[in-house]
């Protein structure tokens, strides 16, 4: 999904005290300002991705409350070629939805998002974005996410080898060609943990994207890293693009 308006958008916003009912897992309440933070990595924009796809390990995330949403996606992003200085996404993964957070289920889910485009400010195109979801994640395991684009000129969303959802519009006439494959967890407060602990971190691996619409795969051999607030963390491993996230609650948000 993009919490920004180019990842999970949020639907509809950190302050601390911090609720420790084991060490290493726990969240930071209440949630306070609603906003978009990521921990992941992403590819340059280029015209030769149509997809992206990855392993993604299993991990429910804690949430601060019931307004607030921690998910892991794979996800491809294009710049409008409708709406000047805007961003089209499609996305698959999973992740926790709390009751109040704004979507039509809640829970420990499998989704698929996307739109046509959306701004910076959160305004999208009219009826998106629209976010679909399936049962409950496995229990463990490295299901494949992935959104990739076929013949048909629709992005087409699956994980753990089942489609959630497909886009309703041509992509190959409102998104430019140039695309990036972006592989992240996503929060909507920082109160929230990304998936993964300092015990059990979450392993992304066999990054990946579509070369062509006809489900040609290439391993993707560079990404640059996200910014992560401190409480999440960003590790490569080894030598190619796989890398770890989790989340090391401190007793304050002031690391």
């Amino acid at each position: 999904m993009s919490l920004r308006k180019g990842w999970l958008t949020v639907p509809g916003a950190l302050l601390l005290v911090t609720l420790f009912s084991a060490p290493g897992r726990a969240n930071v309440t209440p949630c306070g300002t609603l906003g978009e933070h990521l921990d992941g990595a992403a590819t340059t924009f280029q015209n030769s991705i149509f997809g992206a796809r990855a392993n993604i390990g299993i991990e429910q995330p804690e949430i601060c409350g019931s307004t607030s949403v921690s998910v892991i996606w794979s996800m491809v992003a294009a710049g409008s070629a409708i709406q000047s200085g805007t961003t089209g996404w499609a996305q698959a993964g999973c992740g926790q939805f709390g009751s109040q957070s704004g979507y039509s289920q809640s829970g420990y889910k499998e989704f698929a998002q996307f739109t046509k485009w959306c701004a910076s400010d959160g305004t999208c195109a009219s009826g998106y974005p629209v976010t679909k979801f399936n049962g409950q994640p496995p229990a463990s395991g490295n299901p494949i996410a992935s959104a990739f684009q076929k013949a048909d000129n629709a992005i087409h969303m699956y994980y753990d080898q089942i489609q959630i959802a497909v886009t309703d519009f041509n992509v190959a006439s409102a998104w430019n060609p140039s695309w990036s494959a972006q592989f992240s967890a996503e929060t909507h407060h920082l109160g929230s943990d990304v998936p993964g602990y300092s015990d059990a971190k979450v392993h992304v691996t066999n990054l990946q994207k579509a070369t062509d619409n006809t489900s040609d795969w290439a391993n993707i051999q560079s990404t640059t890293s996200q910014s992560p607030d401190c409480r999440y963390h960003y590790q490569g491993v080894g030598s190619g693009t796989d890398f770890d996230v989790w989340t090391y609650p401190p007793y304050s948000l002031t690391c």
